[in-house]
Protein backbone atom coordinates (compact mmCIF):
# COMPACT_ATOMS: atom_id res chain seq x y z
CA UNK A 1 0.00 0.00 0.00
CA UNK A 2 1.12 3.36 -0.82
CA UNK A 3 2.62 5.68 1.80
CA UNK A 4 -0.47 8.42 1.00
CA UNK A 5 -3.09 5.97 1.29
CA UNK A 6 -2.07 4.51 4.53
CA UNK A 7 -1.96 8.17 6.04
CA UNK A 8 -5.15 8.85 4.58
CA UNK A 9 -6.56 5.91 6.62
CA UNK A 10 -4.97 6.85 9.55
CA UNK A 11 -5.90 10.37 9.54
CA UNK A 12 -9.92 9.11 9.02
CA UNK A 13 -9.48 6.68 11.87
CA UNK A 14 -8.38 9.76 13.72
CA UNK A 15 -10.93 11.79 13.24
CA UNK A 16 -13.94 9.02 13.85
CA UNK A 17 -12.19 8.45 16.87
CA UNK A 18 -11.91 11.73 18.19
CA UNK A 19 -15.76 12.70 16.77
CA UNK A 20 -16.92 9.41 18.96
CA UNK A 21 -15.26 10.88 22.54
CA UNK A 22 -16.64 13.74 21.86
CA UNK A 23 -20.01 12.55 21.37
CA UNK A 24 -19.63 10.41 24.29
CA UNK A 25 -18.59 13.49 26.38
CA UNK A 26 -21.07 15.53 25.20
CA UNK A 27 -23.90 12.56 26.24
CA UNK A 28 -22.49 12.37 29.52
CA UNK A 29 -22.61 15.85 30.48
CA UNK A 30 -25.88 15.74 29.48
CA UNK A 31 -27.11 12.60 31.65
CA UNK A 32 -24.89 14.03 34.50
CA UNK A 33 -27.34 17.54 33.94
CA UNK A 34 -29.94 15.00 33.84
CA UNK A 35 -29.28 13.29 37.04
CA UNK A 36 -28.22 16.34 38.80
CA UNK A 37 -31.89 18.10 38.16
CA UNK A 38 -32.88 19.24 41.10
CA UNK A 39 -36.46 19.78 38.75
CA UNK A 40 -39.73 17.95 39.35
CA UNK A 41 -43.07 18.16 36.79
CA UNK A 42 -46.36 18.79 38.19
CA UNK A 43 -49.48 17.96 34.96
CA UNK A 44 -52.36 18.81 36.25
CA UNK A 45 -56.07 16.99 34.93
CA UNK A 46 -58.86 20.06 34.46
CA UNK A 47 -62.14 19.74 34.96
CA UNK A 48 -65.03 22.02 35.72
CA UNK A 49 -67.87 21.67 38.03
CA UNK A 50 -70.19 24.82 37.89
CA UNK A 51 -73.00 25.30 40.54
CA UNK A 52 -76.59 25.62 38.94
CA UNK A 53 -78.01 27.54 42.15
CA UNK A 54 -77.81 30.64 43.38
CA UNK A 55 -76.07 31.59 47.20
CA UNK A 56 -76.44 33.50 49.81
CA UNK A 57 -78.60 36.65 49.48
CA UNK A 58 -78.48 39.77 51.93
CA UNK A 59 -80.56 42.62 52.55
CA UNK A 60 -80.88 46.51 53.40
CA UNK A 61 -83.26 48.83 54.57
CA UNK A 62 -84.37 49.42 51.11
CA UNK A 63 -83.30 45.67 49.48
CA UNK A 64 -84.62 42.47 50.47
CA UNK A 65 -83.74 38.69 50.27
CA UNK A 66 -85.82 36.30 48.72
CA UNK A 67 -85.50 32.74 48.08
CA UNK A 68 -82.79 31.37 45.97
CA UNK A 69 -83.30 31.34 42.48
CA UNK A 70 -82.01 28.95 39.73
CA UNK A 71 -79.99 30.07 36.73
CA UNK A 72 -80.93 29.52 33.46
CA UNK A 73 -79.21 26.79 31.68
CA UNK A 74 -77.33 29.35 29.78
CA UNK A 75 -76.54 31.03 32.69
CA UNK A 76 -74.22 28.57 33.99
CA UNK A 77 -73.34 26.78 30.90
CA UNK A 78 -69.65 26.77 30.15
CA UNK A 79 -68.47 25.99 26.64
CA UNK A 80 -64.88 27.08 27.05
CA UNK A 81 -62.57 27.98 29.44
CA UNK A 82 -58.25 29.65 29.40
CA UNK A 83 -56.46 28.54 32.30
CA UNK A 84 -53.54 30.39 33.88
CA UNK A 85 -51.17 29.54 36.26
CA UNK A 86 -48.74 32.25 38.22
CA UNK A 87 -46.06 32.39 40.63
CA UNK A 88 -48.82 34.05 43.23
CA UNK A 89 -45.42 35.83 44.79
CA UNK A 90 -43.39 37.13 41.82
CA UNK A 91 -47.36 37.12 39.28
CA UNK A 92 -45.26 35.65 36.31
CA UNK A 93 -46.98 33.49 34.13
CA UNK A 94 -45.74 29.36 34.42
CA UNK A 95 -48.52 28.25 32.19
CA UNK A 96 -51.28 28.17 30.16
CA UNK A 97 -54.13 26.53 28.54
CA UNK A 98 -57.11 27.31 26.18
CA UNK A 99 -59.60 24.33 26.55
CA UNK A 100 -62.27 24.83 23.57
CA UNK A 101 -65.60 23.48 23.07
CA UNK A 102 -64.19 19.91 21.72
CA UNK A 103 -62.37 20.00 25.29
CA UNK A 104 -64.83 20.78 27.07
CA UNK A 105 -67.41 17.81 26.94
CA UNK A 106 -70.53 17.22 27.78
CA UNK A 107 -71.94 18.47 31.20
CA UNK A 108 -73.62 16.04 33.47
CA UNK A 109 -75.95 17.78 35.72
CA UNK A 110 -76.18 15.81 39.81
CA UNK A 111 -77.31 17.33 42.81
CA UNK A 112 -77.73 20.82 41.14
CA UNK A 113 -73.37 21.02 39.96
CA UNK A 114 -72.82 20.52 36.10
CA UNK A 115 -69.69 18.74 35.94
CA UNK A 116 -67.20 19.53 32.59
CA UNK A 117 -63.98 17.06 31.85
CA UNK A 118 -61.41 18.45 29.89
CA UNK A 119 -58.67 16.46 27.43
CA UNK A 120 -56.44 18.70 28.04
CA UNK A 121 -53.14 19.01 31.11
CA UNK A 122 -50.91 21.46 32.02
CA UNK A 123 -47.55 20.79 33.05
CA UNK A 124 -45.46 22.67 35.56
CA UNK A 125 -41.56 22.28 36.25
CA UNK A 126 -41.09 23.18 40.08
CA UNK A 127 -38.41 22.63 42.53
CA UNK A 128 -37.94 18.83 43.48
CA UNK A 129 -37.36 20.03 47.12
CA UNK A 130 -40.86 21.18 48.28
CA UNK A 131 -39.85 23.76 50.56
CA UNK A 132 -38.38 25.63 47.45
CA UNK A 133 -41.63 25.11 45.35
CA UNK A 134 -43.76 28.30 44.80
CA UNK A 135 -47.03 29.53 45.38
CA UNK A 136 -49.09 29.04 42.96
CA UNK A 137 -52.07 31.01 41.83
CA UNK A 138 -54.90 29.59 39.21
CA UNK A 139 -57.05 31.47 37.30
CA UNK A 140 -60.15 30.75 35.13
CA UNK A 141 -61.96 32.95 32.65
CA UNK A 142 -64.58 30.78 31.20
CA UNK A 143 -67.15 31.05 28.65
CA UNK A 144 -65.36 33.28 26.29
CA UNK A 145 -65.72 33.45 22.50
CA UNK A 146 -63.47 31.37 20.71
CA UNK A 147 -60.43 33.97 18.45
CA UNK A 148 -62.14 32.70 14.69
CA UNK A 149 -64.71 32.95 12.08
CA UNK A 150 -67.47 35.46 13.27
CA UNK A 151 -66.55 35.62 17.27
CA UNK A 152 -62.93 36.42 16.41
CA UNK A 153 -63.76 40.50 16.53
CA UNK A 154 -65.17 40.06 19.53
CA UNK A 155 -62.91 37.36 21.53
CA UNK A 156 -60.69 38.40 24.56
CA UNK A 157 -58.19 35.20 23.89
CA UNK A 158 -55.84 36.43 22.06
CA UNK A 159 -55.25 39.32 24.40
CA UNK A 160 -55.44 37.12 27.36
CA UNK A 161 -53.42 34.54 26.05
CA UNK A 162 -50.20 37.51 25.45
CA UNK A 163 -50.62 38.47 29.08
CA UNK A 164 -47.55 37.18 30.69
CA UNK A 165 -48.22 38.57 34.40
CA UNK A 166 -51.00 38.54 36.88
CA UNK A 167 -51.61 42.29 37.00
CA UNK A 168 -52.17 42.44 33.19
CA UNK A 169 -54.66 39.70 33.17
CA UNK A 170 -56.98 41.04 35.54
CA UNK A 171 -56.70 44.32 33.71
CA UNK A 172 -56.92 42.98 30.40
CA UNK A 173 -60.46 44.48 28.94
CA UNK A 174 -63.25 41.52 28.08
CA UNK A 175 -64.36 41.90 24.74
CA UNK A 176 -67.33 39.92 25.10
CA UNK A 177 -70.66 41.46 25.81
CA UNK A 178 -72.57 40.95 28.95
CA UNK A 179 -74.96 38.44 27.43
CA UNK A 180 -71.99 35.93 26.72
CA UNK A 181 -71.77 35.89 30.86
CA UNK A 182 -68.09 35.72 30.99
CA UNK A 183 -67.13 33.93 34.14
CA UNK A 184 -63.67 34.42 35.88
CA UNK A 185 -62.20 32.94 39.51
CA UNK A 186 -58.77 32.18 40.73
CA UNK A 187 -57.44 30.25 43.48
CA UNK A 188 -53.97 30.20 45.58
CA UNK A 189 -52.18 26.88 46.27
CA UNK A 190 -48.96 26.70 48.38
CA UNK A 191 -49.23 23.20 49.67
CA UNK A 192 -49.21 20.11 45.86
CA UNK A 193 -47.85 17.49 44.79
CA UNK A 194 -44.90 16.75 42.52
CA UNK A 195 -42.60 14.15 42.09
CA UNK A 196 -39.51 13.39 39.88
CA UNK A 197 -40.61 9.37 39.78
CA UNK A 198 -42.33 8.08 36.86
CA UNK A 199 -43.67 5.10 38.19
CA UNK A 200 -44.82 6.51 41.99
CA UNK A 201 -46.97 9.27 40.48
CA UNK A 202 -48.76 11.56 43.12
CA UNK A 203 -51.92 13.64 43.03
CA UNK A 204 -53.48 16.54 44.15
CA UNK A 205 -57.05 18.42 43.45
CA UNK A 206 -57.82 21.91 43.21
CA UNK A 207 -60.82 23.76 42.38
CA UNK A 208 -61.37 26.92 41.16
CA UNK A 209 -65.19 29.32 42.64
CA UNK A 210 -65.83 31.84 39.37
CA UNK A 211 -68.29 34.40 39.49
CA UNK A 212 -70.48 35.97 36.65
CA UNK A 213 -68.66 39.28 35.05
CA UNK A 214 -71.82 40.68 34.36
CA UNK A 215 -75.00 41.43 36.53
CA UNK A 216 -78.46 40.33 35.88
CA UNK A 217 -81.65 42.83 36.40
CA UNK A 218 -85.02 41.65 35.87
CA UNK A 219 -88.68 43.42 36.98
CA UNK A 220 -89.82 40.03 39.12
CA UNK A 221 -93.44 41.33 39.85
CA UNK A 222 -95.01 44.59 39.08
CA UNK A 223 -98.00 45.76 40.66
CA UNK A 224 -101.00 48.84 40.73
CA UNK A 225 -103.18 49.20 43.17
CA UNK A 226 -106.92 49.13 41.89
CA UNK A 227 -105.67 49.38 38.21
CA UNK A 228 -108.07 48.14 35.79
CA UNK A 229 -106.43 45.61 33.10
CA UNK A 230 -103.03 46.72 33.91
CA UNK A 231 -100.01 45.27 31.91
CA UNK A 232 -96.12 46.13 31.33
CA UNK A 233 -96.04 46.87 27.56
CA UNK A 234 -92.25 47.60 27.51
CA UNK A 235 -88.83 47.47 29.62
CA UNK A 236 -85.75 49.35 29.01
CA UNK A 237 -82.38 49.05 30.93
CA UNK A 238 -80.78 52.54 30.17
CA UNK A 239 -77.00 53.50 30.95
CA UNK A 240 -75.66 50.03 30.77
CA UNK A 241 -71.88 49.12 31.19
CA UNK A 242 -71.18 47.21 27.74
CA UNK A 243 -67.22 46.71 28.88
CA UNK A 244 -64.90 45.99 31.56
CA UNK A 245 -61.85 44.24 32.62
CA UNK A 246 -61.40 40.58 33.54
CA UNK A 247 -61.47 42.05 37.14
CA UNK A 248 -62.89 45.37 37.90
CA UNK A 249 -64.47 48.16 35.98
CA UNK A 250 -63.28 49.30 32.19
CA UNK A 251 -63.80 52.88 33.33
CA UNK A 252 -65.99 55.40 35.76
CA UNK A 253 -68.05 56.80 32.91
CA UNK A 254 -70.23 55.28 30.41
CA UNK A 255 -70.14 57.34 27.34
CA UNK A 256 -72.58 56.47 25.53
CA UNK A 257 -75.69 55.86 27.48
CA UNK A 258 -76.74 52.39 25.80
CA UNK A 259 -80.84 51.45 26.18
CA UNK A 260 -81.56 47.93 26.12
CA UNK A 261 -85.37 46.65 25.46
CA UNK A 262 -87.58 43.93 26.28
CA UNK A 263 -90.65 42.81 27.92
CA UNK A 264 -90.63 40.03 30.14
CA UNK A 265 -87.11 39.42 30.33
CA UNK A 266 -83.23 39.05 32.35
CA UNK A 267 -81.28 42.09 31.10
CA UNK A 268 -77.34 41.41 31.33
CA UNK A 269 -75.03 44.13 32.09
CA UNK A 270 -71.53 45.00 33.11
CA UNK A 271 -70.36 46.34 36.71
CA UNK A 272 -71.23 50.36 36.85
CA UNK A 273 -69.65 51.39 40.02
CA UNK A 274 -71.06 54.08 42.47
CA UNK A 275 -68.54 56.39 41.76
CA UNK A 276 -69.86 56.64 38.21
CA UNK A 277 -72.37 59.77 38.04
CA UNK A 278 -74.75 57.89 35.02
CA UNK A 279 -76.38 55.74 37.02
CA UNK A 280 -77.64 52.56 35.32
CA UNK A 281 -81.88 52.13 35.42
CA UNK A 282 -84.79 50.29 34.70
CA UNK A 283 -87.60 51.87 32.77
CA UNK A 284 -90.79 50.19 33.03
CA UNK A 285 -94.26 51.57 30.35
CA UNK A 286 -96.89 50.26 31.42
CA UNK A 287 -100.87 50.74 30.57
CA UNK A 288 -103.69 51.06 33.07
CA UNK A 289 -107.54 51.86 32.61
CA UNK A 290 -106.59 52.64 28.66
CA UNK A 291 -103.61 55.26 29.99
CA UNK A 292 -99.97 54.60 29.34
CA UNK A 293 -97.50 55.60 32.11
CA UNK A 294 -93.63 55.31 32.75
CA UNK A 295 -92.04 54.79 35.81
CA UNK A 296 -87.78 54.99 36.24
CA UNK A 297 -85.73 53.26 38.88
CA UNK A 298 -82.19 53.73 39.52
CA UNK A 299 -80.20 50.13 40.14
CA UNK A 300 -79.20 50.12 43.86
CA UNK A 301 -76.37 47.57 46.01
CA UNK A 302 -76.81 47.21 49.71
CA UNK A 303 -74.28 49.62 51.36
CA UNK A 304 -73.16 49.76 55.06
CA UNK A 305 -73.87 53.32 55.11
CA UNK A 306 -77.12 55.53 56.03
CA UNK A 307 -79.30 54.65 53.23
CA UNK A 308 -78.60 51.23 53.49
CA UNK A 309 -76.97 51.20 49.52
CA UNK A 310 -75.54 52.91 46.74
CA UNK A 311 -76.56 53.08 43.35
CA UNK A 312 -74.31 50.79 41.80
CA UNK A 313 -74.23 47.51 39.71
CA UNK A 314 -72.05 44.67 40.99
CA UNK A 315 -70.74 41.89 38.38
CA UNK A 316 -72.59 38.46 39.82
CA UNK A 317 -75.58 40.05 41.34
CA UNK A 318 -78.77 39.61 39.93
CA UNK A 319 -81.35 42.29 40.92
CA UNK A 320 -84.88 41.62 41.16
CA UNK A 321 -87.16 44.41 41.38
CA UNK A 322 -90.69 43.99 43.04
CA UNK A 323 -92.59 47.25 41.98
CA UNK A 324 -96.26 48.16 43.66
CA UNK A 325 -97.52 51.33 42.69
CA UNK A 326 -100.32 53.22 44.93
CA UNK A 327 -102.45 56.05 45.00
CA UNK A 328 -100.01 57.59 47.89
CA UNK A 329 -97.13 56.20 47.42
CA UNK A 330 -94.79 53.68 44.99
CA UNK A 331 -92.95 50.52 46.54
CA UNK A 332 -89.95 49.36 44.69
CA UNK A 333 -88.02 46.56 46.81
CA UNK A 334 -84.90 45.50 45.56
CA UNK A 335 -83.88 41.69 45.80
CA UNK A 336 -80.11 41.06 45.60
CA UNK A 337 -79.06 37.12 44.72
CA UNK A 338 -75.67 36.46 44.31
CA UNK A 339 -75.75 35.08 41.84
CA UNK A 340 -74.48 31.24 39.94
CA UNK A 341 -70.75 31.02 42.55
CA UNK A 342 -69.79 28.51 39.61
CA UNK A 343 -66.90 26.55 40.62
CA UNK A 344 -64.11 25.39 38.32
CA UNK A 345 -62.72 21.72 39.58
CA UNK A 346 -58.94 21.25 38.25
CA UNK A 347 -58.71 17.80 39.16
CA UNK A 348 -55.70 15.74 39.96
CA UNK A 349 -52.29 17.39 40.22
CA UNK A 350 -49.87 14.50 38.80
CA UNK A 351 -45.82 14.74 39.45
CA UNK A 352 -43.85 13.11 37.09
CA UNK A 353 -40.67 12.77 36.20
CA UNK A 354 -38.48 15.90 33.88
Amino acid sequence: MKLKNIISIVSFLFIVVACSMEEDTMMNDINKEVQESSKAVATFNISFSTPAQAGVQTRSSSISSGESVLGTENEYSVKNCYVAVFDAVDGNLLASCWNGKDEMGTGSISDKLVTYSLNKTITIKVPEKETDRPKLRFVAVAQINPNEGQYAEMSSLEDLQNCTTYDDLMNCPLQEQPTVLVKVGEVIMSDYNATTSVVNNISSKVEIPVYQRSAAVELTSFEVENGNDVSVVGLQLINVALTAKVKGAITDDIENPYPMYGRDTRFYAYENPATNSTKTKLVITYKTGGVEYERTYTIKTPANNNLGYVESVEAGKLYKLHVKITHVSEDVTFEIVDWIPNTIDLGEINGSKN
